[in-house]
C-alpha cells in the first residue's frame, strides 16, 4: 500500500496504538502482592499484548520474565483486565489484530533494575537526521505485517510529521527490523500493527 494512502487510513481513524485507559490506571504501586512486597521481591516483565481487532486485549504474553511468576501474573492478568484499545486499522484501512508491548516494573522502595535496549515499550530507533532537517524530531510510525511476518506498509497517525522524515524512517525499519509471525489465542497466524518511535538528531 502507497505510504500516503497508509497514513489517510490511519489519520481517518484516529489510530494511535495506545490504550484509551492507560492514563486513568494500568499498574500502580496498589497492585503490588503484598506478600511479594514484604519479602522483598520483585522484578521487571516485559509484557507483550495481542489486541482483538475490537480493541479488547485478546492474549498476553511475558517476552522477558520478571523471574517472579507471581509478577508475570499479576501483570497479565491486569493487562488483560484493565486496557482497552481503539480498534487497530490495517493497511487496508480496515480493523485487524494489534501488538502492544510495555515493560512492568514492580520493584522494592529503593531498588532499580538494569535494563536492556530491547526491554523498552516497543521500539525506539535513534538516527542521524537527513540534512534538510534543522532540529531534532521524533517521528511515530505504525508498521502493518502479514501473517507470515512480511512487511505490508509503514506510516504514521501524525499529520505533523515531516514527510521526508517519515519516508526515512519507514526505510530504516525495513533494514533493521524483521517482523515476527503472530497467532491468535486459537493459534491462527495474523494481520497484525505494530508501532515504532523514530528520534532523528541533528548534531
Amino acid at each position: 500500500m502507497p505510504l500516503v494512502t497508509l497514513v489517510a487510513a490511519l489519520v481517518a481513524s484516529g489510530m494511535v496504538l495506545e490504550p484509551t485507559s492507560e492514563r486513568q490506571r494500568w499498574l500502580d504501586f496498589s497492585d503490588y502482592p503484598s506478600n511479594e512486597l514484604r519479602q522483598g521481591r520483585g522484578g521487571v516483565a516485559v509484557v507483550k499484548v495481542i489486541i482483538a481487532p475490537t480493541g479488547v486485549p485478546e492474549q498476553c504474553l511475558i517476552v522477558s520474565s520478571s523471574g517472579n511468576e507471581v509478577i508475570n501474573k499479576i501483570v497479565c492478568d491486569l493487562s488483560m483486565k484493565r486496557l482497552r484499545f481503539k480498534p487497530p486499522i490495517s493497511e487496508t484501512g480496515k480493523p485487524t489484530y494489534g501488538i502492544w508491548q510495555r515493560r512492568a516494573v514492580m520493584l522494592p522502595p529503593g531498588w532499580t533494575a538494569a535494563l536492556k535496549p530491547e526491554e523498552t515499550s516497543n521500539f525506539k530507533i535513534r538516527l542521524d537526521a537527513p540534512p534538510s532537517i534543522r532540529k531534532s524530531a521524533e517521528v511515530r510510525t505504525i508498521v502493518s505485517v502479514d501473517d507470515s511476518g512480511n512487511f505490508l506498509g509503514c506510516g504514521t497517525a501524525d499529520i505533523e510529521s515531516d514527510a521526508s522524515l517519515i519516508e526515512n524512517a519507514c526505510d530504516h525499519i525495513k533494514r533493521v527490523w524483521q517482523p515476527a509471525p503472530e497467532r491468535n489465542m486459537a493459534g491462527n497466524p495474523i494481520t497484525y500493527v505494530r508501532w515504532a518511535q523514530i528520534e532523528f538528531i541533528v548534531h
